[in-house]
Order: structure tokens, then sequence, then C-alpha cells
């Protein structure tokens, strides 16, 4: 079978884990030996693919979560699950008529222990950056 993979992200993880985006409208979650250990499908979402894939522990819990934010093209929302692929929480981060996509980055700005989430509009979207906590309030 051969399947093209584009590696989004690799992050050392206790234990080591590596997402994978592939040409599916889905995510892979395996661990660092290779294991496949979680398919997220997007398709219920209709994203044919993410905007950006992050993994950062946002509940300062030690285990850290999968946060996705929405393509081009697609409503403009920031999804995030669980390693294990249960979703947490859906965020509508900018008006449902806005489909330029998200850019995402995830960071302790404030440098309070807690990481904040940070998405900023592409393609039209203007100079719109939002800033929120670790449980996805502005």
């Amino acid at each position: 079978m051969k399947l093209k993979l584009l590696l989004t992200l690799l992050t050392f993880l206790i234990p080591l884990q590596l997402l994978a985006r592939t040409e599916n409208p889905e995510i892979r979650v395996f661990d660092f030996e290779g294991t496949l250990l979680k398919t997220i499908s997007l398709k219920n979402y209709g994203w044919t693919q993410t905007g950006d894939i992050k993994v950062a522990d946002l509940g300062t819990d030690g285990v850290p979560e999968i946060i996705l934010s929405a393509p081009a093209g697609a409503k403009p929302y920031i999804k995030i699950y669980r390693l294990d692929g249960s979703p947490i929480n859906e965020l509508l981060i900018y008006p449902e008529a806005y489909l330029g996509g998200i850019n995402l980055e995830i960071a302790d700005l404030d440098q309070d222990g807690y990481k904040e989430i940070i998405t900023g509009a592409t393609f039209g979207g203007g100079p719109h950056v939002i800033i929120l906590d670790s449980q996805g309030q502005v």
C-alpha cells in the first residue's frame, strides 16, 4: 500500500509519539516505534485536510492534547482532542462566513504555567489574532 505521508509534527512526549497527515481526511497518532495508536477522522467535519496541527499539554496534567485548526475552505473551528482521539472541545474562532483558514500556535505567553492558544486568520481574513486560554476562553 503506497501512502504518501507529510510529516507535520515530530514531538517527544511521554511515551514518544508522532503525528502524520495523510492524503485521507484523518490524523494518525503513532508511538515512536511506528505503531498506530489512533486514527482521528475529519470526515464528520467536512474537512479534507487540516490547517495546523499542534500537540501541547493544555491541561498541565502531564498528558498532551492534539489541537487542529481549520483549513482554507472550512468553517473556522479549532478542535482539541485527547491522544486517544476522544474530543475535548470544538471552538468557533471567527464568524462562520470566514473560510480562509486558521494559523495556530501554542505558547505560554504570560508565563503563568498555562499554555495559550494563539490563532491568526489567513487568506483574506485581515489582521485578526485571537488569544485563548488553555480552556478556550478569550
